[in-house]
Protein backbone atom coordinates (compact mmCIF):
# COMPACT_ATOMS: atom_id res chain seq x y z
CA UNK A 1 0.00 0.00 0.00
CA UNK A 2 2.83 2.44 0.84
CA UNK A 3 4.54 1.62 -2.45
CA UNK A 4 1.34 2.50 -4.34
CA UNK A 5 1.12 5.91 -2.64
CA UNK A 6 4.78 6.59 -3.44
CA UNK A 7 4.25 5.70 -7.11
CA UNK A 8 1.18 7.99 -7.33
CA UNK A 9 3.06 10.86 -5.66
CA UNK A 10 6.02 10.30 -8.01
CA UNK A 11 3.70 10.48 -11.05
CA UNK A 12 2.05 13.66 -9.73
CA UNK A 13 5.46 15.29 -9.21
CA UNK A 14 6.56 14.39 -12.74
CA UNK A 15 3.33 15.79 -14.21
CA UNK A 16 3.66 19.03 -12.23
CA UNK A 17 7.29 19.41 -13.28
CA UNK A 18 6.49 18.89 -16.97
CA UNK A 19 3.56 21.34 -16.72
CA UNK A 20 5.79 23.97 -15.11
CA UNK A 21 8.48 23.44 -17.74
CA UNK A 22 5.99 23.84 -20.59
CA UNK A 23 4.68 27.09 -19.03
CA UNK A 24 8.21 28.47 -18.73
CA UNK A 25 9.07 27.52 -22.31
CA UNK A 26 5.91 29.21 -23.66
CA UNK A 27 6.76 32.59 -22.11
CA UNK A 28 7.71 35.21 -24.64
CA UNK A 29 10.95 37.13 -24.12
CA UNK A 30 9.06 40.26 -23.04
CA UNK A 31 7.14 38.30 -20.37
CA UNK A 32 10.38 37.02 -18.90
CA UNK A 33 11.86 40.52 -18.86
CA UNK A 34 14.44 39.94 -21.59
CA UNK A 35 14.19 42.03 -24.76
CA UNK A 36 13.24 40.38 -28.01
CA UNK A 37 16.05 39.96 -30.54
CA UNK A 38 14.55 42.72 -32.69
CA UNK A 39 14.44 45.11 -29.75
CA UNK A 40 18.02 44.30 -28.76
CA UNK A 41 19.22 44.88 -32.32
CA UNK A 42 17.30 48.17 -32.51
CA UNK A 43 18.82 49.47 -29.30
CA UNK A 44 22.33 48.63 -30.51
CA UNK A 45 21.99 50.57 -33.74
CA UNK A 46 19.62 53.29 -32.57
CA UNK A 47 22.09 56.17 -32.80
CA UNK A 48 23.44 54.85 -36.10
CA UNK A 49 19.91 54.93 -37.51
CA UNK A 50 19.41 58.47 -36.18
CA UNK A 51 22.70 59.45 -37.85
CA UNK A 52 21.44 58.36 -41.27
CA UNK A 53 18.01 59.93 -40.70
CA UNK A 54 19.65 63.25 -39.84
CA UNK A 55 21.93 63.05 -42.90
CA UNK A 56 18.86 62.47 -45.06
CA UNK A 57 17.31 65.63 -43.54
CA UNK A 58 20.34 67.67 -44.60
CA UNK A 59 22.67 67.55 -41.58
CA UNK A 60 26.35 67.49 -42.47
CA UNK A 61 28.56 64.52 -41.50
CA UNK A 62 31.96 64.95 -39.89
CA UNK A 63 34.73 62.35 -39.69
CA UNK A 64 35.70 62.74 -36.05
CA UNK A 65 38.49 60.18 -35.77
CA UNK A 66 40.01 56.92 -36.90
CA UNK A 67 40.32 54.04 -34.45
CA UNK A 68 42.39 50.86 -34.75
CA UNK A 69 41.54 49.32 -31.36
CA UNK A 70 38.22 47.46 -31.34
CA UNK A 71 37.90 47.65 -27.56
CA UNK A 72 38.22 51.43 -27.60
CA UNK A 73 35.68 51.55 -30.41
CA UNK A 74 33.27 49.50 -28.32
CA UNK A 75 33.63 51.88 -25.36
CA UNK A 76 33.28 54.99 -27.50
CA UNK A 77 30.17 53.65 -29.20
CA UNK A 78 28.69 52.96 -25.78
CA UNK A 79 29.49 56.49 -24.59
CA UNK A 80 27.96 58.09 -27.68
CA UNK A 81 24.90 55.85 -27.41
CA UNK A 82 24.37 56.78 -23.76
CA UNK A 83 24.76 60.49 -24.55
CA UNK A 84 22.31 60.16 -27.48
CA UNK A 85 24.82 61.46 -30.02
CA UNK A 86 24.25 59.98 -33.49
CA UNK A 87 27.29 58.30 -35.02
CA UNK A 88 28.38 55.95 -37.80
CA UNK A 89 31.34 53.58 -37.96
CA UNK A 90 33.13 52.64 -41.21
CA UNK A 91 34.57 49.16 -41.76
CA UNK A 92 33.77 48.05 -38.23
CA UNK A 93 33.58 44.34 -38.97
CA UNK A 94 36.48 44.31 -41.42
CA UNK A 95 38.78 45.87 -38.86
CA UNK A 96 37.84 43.21 -36.32
CA UNK A 97 38.99 40.56 -38.80
CA UNK A 98 42.18 42.38 -39.74
CA UNK A 99 43.60 44.19 -36.69
CA UNK A 100 45.27 47.49 -37.46
CA UNK A 101 42.84 48.58 -40.15
CA UNK A 102 41.58 52.04 -39.32
CA UNK A 103 37.89 52.38 -38.51
CA UNK A 104 36.34 55.75 -39.33
CA UNK A 105 34.07 57.22 -36.67
CA UNK A 106 31.59 59.80 -38.00
CA UNK A 107 29.27 62.20 -36.22
CA UNK A 108 27.09 65.11 -37.24
CA UNK A 109 28.79 68.50 -37.45
CA UNK A 110 26.27 69.99 -35.02
CA UNK A 111 27.40 67.47 -32.34
CA UNK A 112 31.11 68.24 -32.67
CA UNK A 113 31.55 70.04 -29.32
CA UNK A 114 29.69 67.36 -27.33
CA UNK A 115 31.56 64.61 -29.15
CA UNK A 116 34.94 66.20 -28.47
CA UNK A 117 34.10 66.49 -24.79
CA UNK A 118 33.33 62.75 -24.68
CA UNK A 119 36.51 61.82 -26.57
CA UNK A 120 38.70 64.08 -24.42
CA UNK A 121 37.22 62.64 -21.21
CA UNK A 122 37.73 59.15 -22.57
CA UNK A 123 41.37 59.87 -23.45
CA UNK A 124 42.01 61.49 -20.09
CA UNK A 125 40.47 58.67 -18.06
CA UNK A 126 41.31 55.53 -20.01
CA UNK A 127 44.74 55.10 -18.43
CA UNK A 128 43.64 56.02 -14.91
CA UNK A 129 42.00 52.62 -14.49
CA UNK A 130 45.19 50.73 -15.32
CA UNK A 131 47.65 50.07 -12.55
CA UNK A 132 51.17 49.30 -13.73
CA UNK A 133 53.40 47.28 -11.44
CA UNK A 134 56.93 48.59 -11.77
CA UNK A 135 60.01 47.21 -10.11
Amino acid sequence: MNAGIIVVLFIIIILLASFAKSRIMKKTPTESGAPKDDQAADSKTDMENVYFEEIAKGEKPYRLMEITDQFELMFLKSLFQSEQIPYNVDSEHVSSLYPGIKTGFHILEKDYNDAMEIVEDFEKNRLKNIQINRQ
